[in-house]
């Protein structure tokens, strides 16, 4: 997925990047080794964090991998080959960002905006923290679920007999659209998107989910100067 996304890119990452939702920083140490100087990995669970700050100090990382029912194999990843010395993690809400504004030349949220209290939040914090021109790499499957956001907060996904019968894709098109009459101003507008990227999320040694994800390329539209 994350090759995907940097696949949209018109050239590899540079500067300092924010990975917001890193979990457990797998994607904050690749987007390093694609190029960028520097990868702030964000995410509200401290449990995640902190074997993602491991694998940063030690170069690998172990869990416990579900077989079947309740046996599980002791799983491990390698990742002392990757620039561990060019990635930091914080624990914050990628919804209220710690940071200034313009303070990185690219984001990336791989199935966040779904996950979050206000997609449009998200976005708009992305938007903010971006320099002019800055991109931002956004997916999601679109699940949208009550525990996560309530549903006057999902883009899309329901208002079923709508001419756009409830669709997520429309619904962000809309709201990043350059024409403000029908968007919301997040600083966002879409460069490049694909649709269905493949992701495989694996639940045990015989049971793996598909999910059919939506991927944007966002541009940060240049602020007008005060």
């Amino acid at each position: 997925l994350l090759t995907t996304a940097i696949g949209t890119l018109p050239s590899p990452p540079r500067g300092v990047w924010l990975d917001a939702g890193c979990a457990v920083g797998r994607g904050t140490l690749e987007l390093a080794a694609a190029g960028a100087e520097l990868v702030v990995g964000v995410d509200l669970n401290m449990a995640m964090l902190r074997r993602a700050d491991l694998a940063r100090r030690s170069g690998s990382i172990a869990w416990p991998r579900r077989r079947v029912g309740q046996v599980f194999d002791h799983g491990v990843a390698d990742c002392d080959d990757l620039p561990r010395d060019r990635v930091a993690f914080v624990c914050a809400d990628v919804g209220v960002l710690p940071f200034a504004d313009a303070a990185f030349a690219g984001a990336l949220s791989l199935n966040v905006i779904d996950c979050v209290p206000s997609a449009v939040g998200h976005l708009s914090e992305l938007g903010r923290v971006l320099v002019d021109d800055g991109a931002a790499l956004v997916s999601s499957p679109y699940d949208w679920a009550t525990n996560a956001a309530t549903m006057e907060h999902w883009l899309g996904g329901h208002s079923q007999r709508a001419a756009h019968r409830g669709s997520s894709e429309h619904e962000i098109r809309r709201l990043l659209s350059a024409d403000l009459r029908t968007g919301i101003d997040t600083g966002l507008t879409i460069a490049d998107e694909r649709d269905d990227v493949p992701w495989l999320l694996t639940l045990n040694a015989r049971s793996i989910m598909h999910y059919r994800l939506h991927l944007l390329r966002l541009a940060r539209t240049p602020r007008t100067p005060v």
